[in-house]
């Protein structure tokens, strides 16, 4: 668990950025309704844990710059009987200053009171518009009651500059405490996927793998998942988002299985591809190691040499060639790939950025060129080749192989480091891990 200097040095870190005389105001995440009078479990905005390590809904926390003078106020619930016999304790005024280090704390009732107050005659306010669309109109609310105070000298904020912009810029360079969580997530989740590949056998549904695998998170303390399991037998597979997860897995199929965990907030994200039976068929061997060349090939282009795309373009090469060594594709390389021809059969990109979120925040290109890849820096690296039933022009025996092999890669000072280096995931592993169970 973060410590709270940890957040308080955070929230300095915004103040730095912020002008004089300006106002952040973040908002935790809204409760959902899952069905009628119930609620899904909540979780908190990953802007507003990573500012205040605070997991409570309805809460607003404001920082105040004027003068070099830097307030951190807190607004939340009244921690009384009646709320705490519903909702379980409760932070309350007291506990956000003497737990969390708010400067000032307010019940969530007088938000509207003190931002009027605090926005009089503010230069500039950062808020994330769109993140929470029921609250913009609350935010609007303000700004319009103020500019009707301008005879009194009193007047609205001049600029509104978008919060996300200096939050998301500070989680995407990840510190020795965060990397320390993030690893733990991965460490659950490879032990899920060794789980899976253990006793999955044919005849077994979808669902009840997925059973095996959350069993493995909660049982070593990661009790949410960071999205919803996939878990892809056969052609399914071939469905990037698949999520049904109730299909028999059947002998001579692969299936695929790409999960995460959260611990302590923190996300893993791991795929792994392998035969229900134990044993990989000649051409579910020659896609699965083709797909495994393509992303060692793509791993080796991150780090701080490097610019996001380049990994992508890569695999694509690598992919690419294979496909035409295979019959899938005919033709001259460098015409098929800028004529976009794997993309029927590779149709993403190589991976996305993995933090608080399993698709964590933080620009990949900025003026239109990929951004430097910097140390503390986390991207996904995940390939694969799909080859639907029925494709035409493709020889029936590739049909409905689905293959995608995921790791979660640290930018180093001098490289990268591959944070799921310990998951097994070369053929040789994968057969012996079956034979052994």
């Amino acid at each position: 668990m973060l410590s709270q200097e940890i957040f308080k040095k955070r929230r300095q870190k915004l103040f730095d950025a912020m002008i004089d005389n300006s106002v952040s105001i973040v908002i935790s995440a809204s409760e959902h309704e899952r069905t009628n009078d119930v609620v899904s479990a909540y979780r908190q905005d990953g802007n507003f844990y990573y500012l205040t390590g605070i997991k409570e809904s309805h809460c607003a926390a404001v920082l105040f710059k004027r003068k070099d003078q830097c307030v951190y106020y807190f607004f939340s619930r009244v921690r009384d009987p009646l709320q705490c016999q519903w909702f379980g304790d409760l932070i309350g005024q007291d506990g956000a200053i003497s737990n969390y280090g708010a400067d000032s704390a307010f019940p969530l009732d007088l938000l509207d009171e003190k931002m009027l107050t605090l926005l009089s005659n503010c230069r500039r306010v950062y808020y994330s518009f769109g993140r929470r669309p029921e609250f913009d109109a609350r935010f609007n609310a303000w700004i319009v009651t103020l500019r009707k105070k301008v005879r009194a000298a009193i007047n609205a904020p001049h600029e509104i500059t978008n919060l996300d912009k200096i939050v998301h810029e500070m989680r995407l360079i990840k510190d020795a405490d965060e990397l320390a969580l993030i690893q733990k997530a991965i460490d659950i989740d490879g032990q899920a996927q060794i789980r899976a590949c253990k006793t999955c056998k044919p005849g077994m549904y979808e669902y009840e793998l997925e059973a095996e695998i959350r069993y493995e998170f909660v049982k070593n303390g990661a009790m949410h998942v960071s999205f919803d399991p996939i878990i892809a037998g056969g052609a399914n597979a071939c469905t990037l988002h698949y999520g049904a997860n109730n299909q028999k897995l059947n002998d001579g199929d692969l299936v695929l299985v790409d999960i995460g965990c959260e611990y302590e907030y923190y996300a893993s994200d791991l795929t792994r591809t392998f035969p229900v039976n134990g044993k990989f068929s000649p051409e579910q061997k020659a896609i699965y190691e083709l797909v495994l060349e393509a992303q060692l090939a793509a791993i080796e282009k991150i780090g701080p040499k490097y610019a996001v795309g380049d990994a992508h373009k890569v695999s694509v090469e690598v992919i690419t060639r294979g496909l035409c060594k295979l019959g899938i594709l005919q033709g001259d390389l460098a015409t098929l790939i800028k004529e976009d021809a794997y993309k029927p059969f590779y149709m993403h990109h190589l991976g996305h950025w993995m933090g608080l979120d399993a698709h964590d925040v933080g620009e990949y290109y900025i003026d239109g060129k990929g951004r430097p890849l910097r140390p503390g820096m986390i991207q996904t690296a995940e390939p694969g080749i799909y080859i639907n039933p029925n494709t035409p022009g493709v020889d029936k025996k590739w049909w409905g192989i689905g293959v995608r092999i995921e790791d979660d890669v640290l930018v180093t000072q001098d490289g990268y480091k591959v944070l799921s280096a310990a998951v097994p995931k070369t053929v040789d592993e994968i057969e012996h891990i079956k034979a052994a169970k």
